[in-house]
């Protein structure tokens, strides 16, 4: 399966770890498609890639994280099957991506795939190639999600309104909208500095009143 992927920077910091750790993913992405909204740029990452198309885009203002969502969806290529939205605040164990595909390959019926999170990098040890425990979610998780191409191309773009929550819920809804769900590999796994990028953005003021609007969104549907 062919796979993009998709992450708005803010923390140059924290996207280093990240971008290191997908370049050790046995499975590599074929594109990676960067949305730089970090303060000082992030330019110099794009001669790391070797063979991956490393995109990086640099807003002429800050996008917020939705935006970047959507903005990085509109560059997609057309022929790729699965679609990976990252957080930069996270870190991917090597076996991420191969086990996502191995997740949609298993489930019929998976429009979204998902990793167990860990809060302590140390426990990514325990997580092997060979681990594989699945369940489906009732609850979405927004900072690692990865999407079909063929699902995310008939889901409108996320509401201008919804700035930088309630993006990952949209997505839960038009998915169970068109009879699929979403499904988390348990023997998959990634760390997550939980709220970083949010603490950077001062952005979690907010949060509830996008939540309102969201729901008025999907009442009005």
């Amino acid at each position: 399966m062919k796979i993009n992927v998709i992450v708005p920077v803010v923390s140059s910091e924290l996207a280093n770890e990240l971008f290191d750790s997908i370049q050790s993913n046995i499975v590599q992405p074929s594109r990676i498609i960067m949305i730089d909204n970090s303060d000082n740029g992030y330019w110099h990452r794009i001669a790391q890639y070797g063979k991956v198309l490393f995109d990086g885009y640099r807003p002429e203002k800050r996008m917020s994280c939705n935006e970047s969502w959507n903005y990085g969806i509109s560059k997609l290529d057309d022929d790729c099957d699965l679609v990976s939205i990252l957080n930069d605040d996270i870190l991917l164990n090597r076996y991420f991506f191969e086990k996502v595909v191995f997740t949609f390959k298993r489930f019929k019926y998976a429009g979204v795939v998902c990793p167990f999170t860990v809060n302590d990098r140390r426990d990514m040890q325990y997580f092997t190639k060979n681990g594989s425990i699945f369940q489906k979610m009732t609850k979405r998780e927004g900072w690692a999600f990865t999407i079909k191409k063929s699902l995310l191309d008939q889901i409108p773009p996320i509401p201008a309104q919804l700035k930088t929550f309630c993006g990952d819920d949209w997505f839960w809804h038009y998915t169970h909208k068109k009879g699929l769900f979403w499904y988390k590999h348990i023997g998959n796994c990634i760390f997550h500095h939980v709220g970083a990028a949010v603490r950077k953005l001062g952005v979690r003021k907010n949060m509830n009143a996008e939540k309102r609007i969201f729901r008025g969104i999907i009442r009005g549907l």
